[in-house]
């Protein structure tokens, strides 16, 4: 009993001894420190591809200290769109916000509020949307907002309700206004910030003290400095014509590099604070990019269009609790729509709200698994040329198709082509593909609740070219078979129009990919058969993709089990 008595007595001197923000902060709730770059890409950086000598030491800790996540898209690559979408876990078909220019309604619930009624002291530092009437201020304990339109120079900052102008460089007052409110969180409160950024968003100014710092480097020139000259969609030029030379484009993504300095210049001061305070550990901190931008790439500007420079951005996420220094993810999409659930995840907020995301940290773990998404654009009264499409982006593969009063389709292989130069839309080669990837596109709308009717305008495809190579790694099989009955209930018949005298193999997958029946055929023992019969009374009723393969010969059926 003495020596009880003995250990509870030093348990408590102990206790007594330790930082009392120290005590506090293994007690509460993880803090959140959410960075949002404006029109940034995925190959900026050290993990990513990025130039030699583009340091980032901060951001760079980010990635190599936690999760780099590869394959990060936006659902819909334009400002107000992927912004909304962050805040909501929705893609805009769900949450409404489908272009720049629409009227945000402040009543929309949002991950901020969510978080501010369970505890968390809320904050925004920097840009919200390009218009908004009113700032969201139940979502918000501490802002320091502005409207995205305008230039880097002198700016109106909506600061607490209070308009104030900040005389200097956008990105500065971001930066100074996050350390200000890091200083303001109450004590033993967990908070969570939106770090939103203006760098790097054209037009281009270089970050105070990096004027000119890599215009002697040698950058990373876009290898498709070109436009398309067949098979494209004539309305990618009518808004988004780069315009310029190459000396102009090196120009520009050099500035744009200095530009991005502001962030990392920000994040270094961030950074020390949270080290400083004990808590760097105990936030999860998440780096990423509203959507991505084109300098050049195909010789197009601004955002947009389906091809990866506008969809694919980065995400690094650092927090050892849930991941491994240098843990990487490249099996797995993750969208824009995630950040609502991971921040649910983390703050340990039951999900009940009508969200379309997946956490991240179960894409990390496995335990959810993307192999495929759907990209959405919506016609805007200010954009009139461009009309709506869909896209649906697999591992390999991406089919876009627009909604213009021609049929307008484009289907890349982005393993043999990874800068999307070459639509295959007319190879007949890839015809079997093509016929999956538009019934995955129906699928897939139909499985997120896309019922949007579309618009159509006048657009079609340019200088239409329907001669391909005979050489080629995929080829067209030689047999030729029917299924019936379609739809099925039991049984599932293969007829083919020559008896089969080699092995081939059967799969058949779901709209999202999951795979319920692998077979192969002829079994052992027969050698001539010109009728293959599948049971599928195990297949629950839905809609199913039929591969028939031998060697690099493949044929796809789609078929409807009742």
């Amino acid at each position: 009993m003495k020596k009880l008595m003995l250990l509870i007595l030093f348990i408590c001197i102990l206790v007594f001894l330790l930082p009392k923000k120290l005590i506090a902060q293994n007690n509460q709730l993880p803090n959140i420190l959410f960075i949002v770059v404006d029109d940034g890409r995925y190959q900026d950086y050290a993990s990513t591809g990025g130039p030699s000598w583009f340091h980032t030491p901060t951001i760079n800790r980010i990635a190599d200290e936690g999760a780099d996540f590869k394959k990060d898209y936006v659902v819909l690559s334009l400002c107000e769109p992927s912004r909304v979408s962050i805040f909501t876990g929705q893609y805009p078909h769900h949450n409404g916000f489908t272009s720049n220019l629409q009227v945000y309604d402040t009543s929309t619930l949002t991950i901020a509020r969510i978080l501010r009624n369970h505890g968390y002291y809320t904050g925004l530092v920097g840009k919200f949307l390009n218009e908004y009437i009113a700032f969201p201020d139940a979502d918000y304990n501490y802002y320091c907002a502005y409207n995205g339109q305008g230039n880097y120079g002198p700016k109106v900052f909506d600061l607490n309700g209070t308009d104030t102008l900040l005389d200097e460089n956008v990105q500065v007052a971001i930066n100074d206004y996050a350390l200000h409110f890091l200083q303001s969180v109450p004590d033993s409160t967990p908070f969570f910030l939106l770090y939103s950024c203006k760098a790097p968003h054209p037009a281009y100014v270089a970050y105070p003290g990096y004027e000119n710092a890599f215009h002697s480097a040698p950058v990373p020139f876009p290898e498709n400095f070109h436009g398309y000259t067949k098979n494209y969609p004539n309305y990618i030029y009518l808004e988004n014509n780069y315009a310029n030379d190459s000396a102009t484009c090196v120009s520009d993504i050099q500035t744009y590099y200095e530009t991005l300095m502001g962030v990392e210049a920000g994040l270094d001061s961030v950074f020390s604070v949270l080290e400083s305070k004990g808590i760097l550990d105990s936030t999860l901190i998440v780096y990423t990019s509203d959507n991505g931008v084109f300098i050049g790439d195909h010789y197009l500007q601004r955002k947009r269009l389906a091809y990866e420079e506008s969809i694919h951005v980065p995400l690094f996420v650092r927090y050892p609790k849930w991941f491994p220094a240098h843990t990487v993810v490249d099996d797995q999409f993750a969208l824009n729509i995630d950040f609502f659930k991971t921040f649910l995840d983390v703050a340990g907020i039951a999900d009940t709200f009508d969200d379309d995301g997946i956490s991240l940290r179960e894409l990390a773990n496995n335990t959810q698994h993307r192999g495929l998404f759907l990209y959405e654009y919506f016609h805007e009264t200010s954009q009139p040329e461009i009309p709506d499409f869909r896209s649906v982006r697999s591992m390999r593969y991406k089919y876009i198709r627009s909604s213009c009063d021609q049929l307008t389709e484009e289907f890349y292989d982005l393993q043999n082509d990874t800068h999307e130069d070459t639509n295959q839309i007319f190879n007949p080669a890839y015809s079997s593909l093509i016929s999956e990837y538009q019934f995955k596109l129906d699928s897939l709308r139909i499985e997120v609740g896309d019922t949007t009717e579309a618009i159509n305008i006048s657009c079609s495809l340019l200088n239409i070219d329907t001669i391909f190579s005979t050489a080629s790694s995929l080829t067209e099989s030689k047999f030729s078979f029917q299924i019936f009955p379609d739809p099925v209930t039991d049984f599932l018949s293969l007829q083919f129009d020559l008896y089969l005298t080699e092995q081939a193999d059967i799969l058949i997958t779901d709209a999202a990919g999951k795979t319920y029946l692998k077979k192969k055929f002829p079994q052992a023992g027969l050698s001539l058969v010109n009728t293959i019969s599948i049971d599928v009374s195990n297949l629950p009723p839905g809609i199913y993709v039929l591969k028939f393969s031998q060697g690099k010969e493949m044929q796809v059926k789609l078929f409807v089990k009742k």
